[in-house]
């Protein structure tokens, strides 16, 4: 399994996590696509590639974490 499969996943199922409240779960969404954005024209790229996606895959897991840490709360009203 590649490394952009792999972020597609971990993506798939921090979108779609029942215990992740839909606020913050709208939030995480725009962040990503924002980032995925944001690596593609840095690095002149059509598609992820495996540095992005590793980079990505990092991103999910520390949202994740920082998640955890406000106790699923809505970041908005944090």
């Amino acid at each position: 399994m590649t490394l952009v499969q792999r972020y597609e996943l971990a993506k798939a199922k921090l979108l779609a996590d029942p215990r992740i409240c839909q606020p913050n779960r709208d939030l995480f969404s725009a962040f990503l696509r924002f980032e995925e954005y944001k690596l593609k024209r840095t690095n002149g790229l059509a598609e992820l590639d495996d540095q992005c996606a590793q980079t990505l895959l990092a991103y999910v897991s520390r949202v994740r974490t920082v998640n955890r840490w406000f106790s699923n709360k809505a970041w908005v009203s944090v």
